[in-house]
């Protein structure tokens, strides 16, 4: 069964920001559980034109939101 990133969240980790794009791709920044190191993931996940995960089409609107969602990452794990 595949597992969609953006939307399943059993391990409670923190979901910083997420967008659908032009073409239904989902966009977000989730918390890593990579401990002991601080990571963090970028999925793109869908998405009418791509065979295959890993490319978005944003708005200039949704590209602001993705960069406020990393800029929350990176200031909750700077602390």
């Amino acid at each position: 069964m595949k597992r969609y990133p953006c939307i399943d969240n059993d391990r409670g980790l923190t979901l910083y920001g997420e967008v659908v794009d032009t073409y239904g791709a989902r966009v977000c920044v989730r918390e890593s559980s990579a401990d002991p190191l601080v990571h963090g993931w970028l999925f793109i996940e869908g998405g009418g034109i791509t065979a295959n995960d890993g490319a978005a089409h944003l708005t200039v609107d949704q590209a602001r939101d993705i960069i406020k969602a990393l800029q929350r990452f990176v200031k909750d794990k700077s602390e």
